[in-house]
């Protein structure tokens, strides 16, 4: 639900910049009408400052989806997130704070 969704993504407002490129997606209808399933792949990208500079944790995920149309508009009705893998890049210049 929203509330798990928000407390999940709190752990970003400690992040200065976030972003998330979109590197795949994958849509097959489902299997009862009015439902769809879908798998997104994304490189997820967390600027942090720390003593020694500005450093980039990368995530390297997927997820995988479960769509319901409600009314005309498509939701997400599950979705599981899988980390394939995390690298740290140090960040040689960015326009942060």
């Amino acid at each position: 639900g929203r509330s798990e969704i928000v407390a999940t993504l709190s752990v970003l407002d400690r992040m200065p910049l976030t972003f998330h490129a979109l590197a795949g997606q994958v849509f097959d209808a489902g299997p009862e009408p009015g439902t769809a399933t879908g798998e997104i792949a994304c490189v997820a990208h967390h600027m942090s400052v720390r003593g020694d500079g500005v450093s980039d944790l990368v995530w390297h995920c997927r997820y995988t989806d479960v769509y319901r149309l409600d009314g005309r508009t498509w939701r997400i009705a599950r979705r599981e997130q899988r980390i394939d893998s995390i690298e740290t890049r140090p960040v040689r210049r960015w326009r942060g704070e």
